[in-house]
């Protein structure tokens, strides 16, 4: 008994669970832990602050080396002086052998007084950092509008798909009644298949549209790495707000100051400028002061002997010539510089585009929901005058399939428009840099928590 009471509990709650959908919110924390994209933007930044470490390392820092060597030696020396003299005992003979050890270390620091070229990339190093910070909240921002686009995907597919099968349980219907006004003599052939194909249309916007509806769940799916059955639905009055100021060029002007992608263009720029003074310190001399300390201890015939060495001094390096290496290393760097002018040039134009598409949408989104709201009650109203008309006569079938389809369209259309609004709320923020969370949460509050 007590197994069973467990057993029904464990598939009530489990039942409970599959009935509850998951609302944006949830989502997006979800994609904040699985995105790959907003996980490869944060490994960036701390890859990128790293060689801040190493600029400074090659900078202010001194460089150690130890080295240690021991060898077995294996000598033979031929004698090549005058003849041999019988009985001298001082006499060399005329070779001999013999093997000994040599070993010795070397201790060296070096430390760096005078490098242009690394003065110059150290100083880089904070313009790549902020370009890093501002690439991860990019990456952040796009997260938030990736994640929200492909929830209202996922939406509009249901909503597709639900007009497309209600179409088609319709047209069936219809199908049938003029099948049977045919055959009682009321209706003549070419009714039952103009039906026909309108019910066969139906049929292949209904199978399109659960293909369409499997890949927009795929599509969330890659940004969370979990699959969604069911998302929290959006209610059907929703504030449509204008934006403020009604200005456009407000707010593209704000969006050419904070657009956060520009912002990394931007110092993209900065650092390909600087690479150049990188490139043209190939010239100058270096300086570093040097000091060693050594030990080595050798054998041979000529006796042992134990060698200790201490030295400290200053080195200068004076390149002369490199084979044209650095001039052509700086003409490459101007190139580059040039290269992220257009680049940034292009990204203005594109933040540009973008604020003031995102503008438009939201302005001209308010009055196509208003319209196309009027639109859908237009088209059910025709549909069911047209359905009337059928049935004394002064309609067709075809007249009917026809109203169907246009209530189908207005039904997306009205559907579509309502989302499209919202993204275009949030691709604005987005454009002038303050796209949030908090406007995540604001959205989420439009949706009908828990139920689909």
């Amino acid at each position: 008994m007590e197994l069973r009471i467990i057993l029904f509990t464990a598939l009530f709650w489990l039942s409970s669970q599959s009935v509850l959908a998951e609302d944006l919110i949830t989502v997006y924390n979800q994609a904040v832990l699985e995105d790959p994209q907003l996980e490869k933007a944060k490994e960036a930044l701390e890859a990128i602050k790293e060689t801040q470490v190493q600029a400074s390392a090659n900078l202010f820092l001194p460089e150690t080396s130890f080295s240690a060597n021991i060898n077995t030696d294996w000598q033979h020396i031929r004698n090549r002086g005058g003849a041999i003299i019988a009985g001298d005992p001082n006499q060399a003979p005329l070779s001999t052998s013999e093997n000994f050890n040599t070993l010795g270390y070397t201790l060296s620091v070096t430390q760096p007084i005078l490098h242009y070229d690394r003065i110059a990339q150290w100083q880089q190093s904070d313009s790549r950092i902020a370009q890093g910070i501002a690439q991860f909240a990019a990456a952040e921002s796009d997260l938030l509008l990736r994640v929200a686009e492909r929830y209202f995907g996922v939406l509009a597919a249901e909503k597709n798909l639900e007009y497309a099968k209600a179409q088609q349980d319709s047209l069936e219907k219809k199908l049938d009644e003029i099948k049977q006004f045919e055959a009682a003599g009321y209706l003549a052939m070419t009714d039952v298949q103009e039906a026909q194909g309108g019910y066969d249309r139906a049929v292949a916007d209904a199978i399109q549209a659960e293909h369409q509806l499997r890949n927009a769940r795929e599509s969330l799916q890659e940004v969370t790495g979990i699959h969604y059955n069911r998302l929290a639905a959006l209610k059907e009055d929703i504030p449509l707000v204008q934006p403020e100021p009604a200005v456009e060029g407000t707010w593209i002007d704000q969006a050419l100051s904070q657009n956060l992608g520009l912002k990394a263009s931007e110092y993209a720029s900065q650092i390909a400028k600087s690479e150049i003074e990188v490139q043209k310190a190939g010239h100058w001399p270096t300086i570093d002061a040097i000091g060693s300390h050594s030990f080595n201890a050798t054998g041979g015939r000529f006796g042992a002997a134990d060698i200790e060495d201490n030295t400290l001094g200053l080195a200068l390096n004076v390149p002369l010539f490199q084979g044209g290496k650095v001039s052509s290393r700086i003409r490459e760097a101007e190139h580059h510089y040039r290269q992220a002018k257009a680049a940034l040039k292009q990204e203005q134009r594109a933040v540009q585009r973008s604020a003031s598409q995102a503008f438009l949408g939201v302005t001209e989104g308010i009055s196509r929901v208003k319209a196309l709201r009027q639109t859908l009650k237009s088209s059910a109203t025709a549909a069911q005058g047209t359905e009337a008309g059928f049935r004394v006569g002064y309609r067709t079938s075809l007249d009917v399939i026809i109203a169907e389809r246009d209530h189908l369209s207005a039904q997306r259309d009205y559907t579509q428009a309502r989302y499209d609004y919202i993204l275009s709320t949030l691709r604005l923020k987005q454009a002038v840099g303050t796209l949030s969370p908090e406007d995540l949460a604001k959205v989420n509050g439009w949706l009908n928590s828990g139920e689909n």
